[in-house]
């Protein structure tokens, strides 16, 4: 992730002008080739030229036309929501929610995409709590239920919200306008086709470089289009028994426990090849075991939608089988939490997590607004925002993962599931598994101050995150003077459920896989070991 310098934000903004608008380029060079053969020594080097670029300009028509135009036309699809949950359930995660939000008038205040309270009325909020707990458009008459079926139970949330706020709402509609995230509509940014062809440079680049670190690939079967399309996945001597999972495998060959790793949103495993060499290395006798899998999806390319929950527990679990891993770590970055959370929930599966790692996680309090808000509505400033927005939240993958398939009430997780609960897991169950989540102080998605409060319990005013916020500190406006933690991180313990939380005051988003001195506490938390300083 780019830092907020200025040199950072013109390169950035250079960056998405010429991928956005290939015109630009293409023009501007057509033009120079036009005035190097009417003035120049040696008109045929640039009639070359020329002809070159309108050779990649028709490349660029062929991909318009075939296959940008084809796959965005699916973006339009309504979501297929999970089924709904019972009243009783509804309102238990409901009351939940409430229970947790820090702030009645910021938490609507985001949802509400920045309207001003006056304009949030009674109509916007049951519209907005329509799509947050019933997963029902306003005023629609089909689906799960229609809005009418649910009126009573609306009023009684609104009701709930209103004590917490301290003031009623006003009857009728406003002009406030709700974040309704499998709703809206899906909204892509163009790319060029060079972009594509950058990011197939840098897969076959990632391929080779995990090959070299003795990881084996299992990839999907041919007829399975995507595109850029993959070497690796035409040629491959292994093919994934999971379905449509790919995956990478590195042999167990070491008394510690295997390790489950799930990438976030990105260029596929290209910023991970240092960390997941880190995790293969050499401690005590023999090698550790990895399982990557390929969440392709959110890896920048076009290709068939993400697997539903159950569908991706199924291939996960086969995976799994087929190597014969009873007990693993699970570790995941970002994106990738929001499938440990479904694997943690699993009946078949939790009791084989022995040990969880989270790093930049957005599943826990995922009701609150800001990742849903920060990753899809924000307006985009510094250069790492207009990274951000560009290369992650309009990409069309990654745009219709989130838009289509994001449904935060299976997405989210409670502090208390990632422990696990005693009785409510397999026999063989004894402890509670170990887990350590990794936040960064200036993460630009997470309210990571918020989680980490959340996760220190009674004990969050000894947190540096809960310190640093009653002075004022927020994710996105850079630390306070004289309120500078020391070191590259610090480590906190909760001691009602023994979360283990590692603190990266300087870091934003993904920051914290840059540098060997802040990959080596996440190593160690893996290892099951105490990172030290």
């Amino acid at each position: 992730m780019l830092n907020r310098t200025f040199h950072e934000w013109v390169f950035i903004r250079t960056c998405i002008i010429l991928m956005r608008y290939p015109l630009i380029p293409y023009v501007s060079i057509l033009t120079a080739c036009y005035l190097g053969m009417n003035h120049s020594q040696s008109p045929a080097r640039w009639r070359t030229i020329a002809q070159v670029i309108f050779g990649m300009m028709l490349i660029e028509l062929l991909y318009i036309l075939f296959i940008w135009l084809p796959y965005t036309r699916r973006l339009k699809e309504p979501a297929k929501h999970p089924p709904p949950s019972s009243p009783i359930e509804r309102r238990a995660l409901f009351e939940r929610c409430m229970a947790t939000v820090p702030n009645y008038g910021d938490y609507l205040r985001m949802w509400f995409l920045g309207s001003e309270q006056s304009e949030i009325r009674r109509e916007n909020m049951r519209e907005f709590l329509l799509w947050a707990f019933f997963d029902v458009e306003y005023g629609s008459n089909s689906g799960a239920g229609s809005a009418d079926d649910y009126d009573v139970e609306v009023d009684e949330y609104i009701s709930y919200i209103e004590k917490g706020l301290g003031k009623t709402f006003e009857p009728g509609r406003g002009r406030a306008k709700c974040l309704r995230l499998t709703i809206d509509s899906v909204e892509p940014a163009f790319r060029t086709v060079w972009w594509y062809a950058t990011m197939a440079l840098l897969d076959h680049a990632t391929h080779i470089l995990l090959l070299l670190n003795g990881f084996e690939y299992y990839a999907q079967p041919r007829e399975k289009a995507i595109f850029p399309p993959r070497l690796q996945q035409i040629f491959a001597s292994r093919r994934t028994l999971a379905g449509n999972l790919s995956y990478w495998y590195r042999p167990h060959r070491s008394e510690e426990l295997p390790v489950v790793f799930l990438h976030g949103i990105g260029i596929g495993l290209w910023p991970y090849i240092n960390f997941l060499a880190e995790i293969v290395g050499t401690k005590g006798k023999g090698q550790t075991g990895v399982i990557v899998p390929e969440i392709l999806p959110v890896c920048f390319r076009l290709t068939e939608p993400p697997l539903g929950k159950e569908v991706f527990l199924d291939q996960f679990k086969k995976i799994l089988d087929h190597h014969m891993w009873d007990k693993f770590a699970l570790v995941s970055h970002s994106y990738g939490s929001i499938l440990s959370t479904h694997a943690i929930k699993s009946p078949e599966l939790q009791a084989r997590i022995q040990r969880a790692v989270f790093v930049d996680p957005v599943s826990i309090l995922l009701h609150l607004p800001d990742v849903a808000y920060n990753f899809t509505r924000r307006r985009p400033t510094t250069a790492n925002e207009w990274q951000l927005w560009y290369f992650a939240s309009t990409d069309p993958g990654v745009a219709h993962c989130l838009g289509r398939y994001f449904f935060w009430r299976e997405n989210a997780i409670w502090a208390n599931e990632l422990v696990g609960e005693l009785g409510h897991v397999r026999d063989e169950r004894k402890e509670a598994r170990q887990v350590t989540v990794c936040l960064s102080g200036l993460d630009l998605i997470v309210d990571s101050h918020a989680v980490a409060s959340y996760l220190a319990g009674s004990d969050r005013a000894n947190h540096p995150a809960w310190l640093l916020s009653e002075h004022g500190q927020s994710n996105v406006a850079g630390l306070k003077a004289g309120l500078t933690p020391g070191g590259d991180y610090e480590q906190h313990r909760s001691v009602e459920l023994g979360v283990n939380i590692l603190w990266f005051p300087n870091k934003d988003h993904a920051q914290v896989f840059d540098s060997p001195r802040t990959r080596a506490p996440i190593v160690a938390a893996i290892r099951g070991e105490s990172p030290t300083e």
